[in-house]
């Protein structure tokens, strides 16, 4: 920066230091700021639908206080819920991961692949079949229940899902926050403007050198002119 006054050129010079850092900060973080921002509505969406399926549960069970899950049945229903939160999970994963990168991007190819094997997984659970994905969302197996426990069954399969999706997401809120955190460009000032000692302008010194070598051309050029004009002069006085 170039100024009349010193000190203002440093000021100057220092204040678009300042503005870069600024303008780096908040283009270089606003994808991740923004994938930041889509998981916290995702795991507070999650945190409300948990809310009311864990409600629906108090209040069945409060109506129907001898009705009770046998074991291996509960064990089948959690292990199939807990199959289908990661598949929610990683489907929301997906979902903020396309923001920011095409269906052709390593890591969204990888992440689509993760949710066709589990859904592969969650049918052999649910039905035996690897390729029964396509009957029925989510059914708790009839035979394995009795005819009042359905809808037990049913709500603690509901809260077993969402328990397992808070879960997870929760987890990929505090890794996007970590990578932000991690991710947030600097821009380090290595030496601070300050007033200059002399004046950058005029430059005496390579004035007087081109003064110098100027004047040394124009010099010879003159005397070859005069020396022309002396011998042209003393050729024609001898006509």
């Amino acid at each position: 920066m170039e100024d009349t006054d010193a000190r203002l050129a440093a000021d100057m010079a220092n204040a678009y230091v300042v503005h870069l850092d600024r303008l780096v900060a908040q283009y270089g973080t606003g994808e991740a700021q923004r994938q930041r921002g889509f998981l916290t509505e995702q795991v507070a969406r999650a945190g409300v639908d948990l809310e009311a399926s864990e409600e629906a549960l108090r209040r069945f069970q409060e109506r129907n206080r001898t009705i009770a899950l046998q074991e291996q049945t509960r064990g089948a229903i959690e292990s199939a819920a807990r199959v289908k939160g990661e598949i929610m999970a990683a489907e929301v994963q997906l979902q903020a991961m396309r923001n920011f990168a095409t269906e052709t991007h390593p890591e969204v190819v990888a992440v689509r692949r993760r949710i066709e094997e589990m859904k592969r997984h969650f049918a052999e659970i649910q039905y035996g079949e690897p390729n029964a994905t396509s009957r029925r969302d989510f059914a708790v197996p009839l035979p394995m229940v009795p005819a009042l426990g359905i809808e037990l069954a049913r709500l603690v399969r509901e809260v077993k899902v969402q328990e397992t999706l808070v879960t997870l997401l929760t987890q990929q809120l505090e890794q996007a926050k970590i990578a932000e955190a991690k991710d947030i460009p600097v821009v380090n000032i290595l030496d601070r403007a300050v007033p200059a000692e002399r004046p950058s302008r005029p430059r005496l010194m390579m004035n007087v050198a081109i003064a110098s070598v100027v004047g040394l051309v124009l010099g010879t050029l003159l005397a070859f002119s005069l020396d022309s004009v002396a011998r042209f002069r003393a050729a024609y006085s001898d006509l």
